[in-house]
């Protein structure tokens, strides 16, 4: 029940499904399987990158907030300002 509250309560973009066993039979929990999986699968990978410190990413609109007018600038020859004004987003986008 917890889990599932946890699962209900968090930011989620996809889940991956893993197979316990080859038999499809309940109960049974083939460790080799589910580890090649994982690592196939690129979860543990995603494991260690987080444990790195990495551990979030940052929304497009957030990001371009932040560095796009930059970009632009760069882009265009424009001189960059110090401090650019963030890109006004739409009031539904707010977090």
């Amino acid at each position: 029940k917890a889990l599932m509250l946890k699962v209900a309560n968090a930011d989620t973009h996809y889940i991956r499904c893993v197979k316990p066993n080859m038999a499809k039979v309940p109960n049974r929990f083939d460790d080799d399987l589910v580890r090649e999986q994982l690592l196939r699968s690129g979860v543990l990978t995603l494991v260690k990158i987080r444990q790195q410190g990495f551990s979030h990413r940052i929304l497009h609109r957030d990001f371009f907030n932040l560095y796009g007018r930059r970009l632009l600038w760069k882009k265009n020859g424009m001189p960059r300002s110090p401090c650019p004004a963030p890109v006004p987003t739409k009031a539904t986008d707010a977090e």
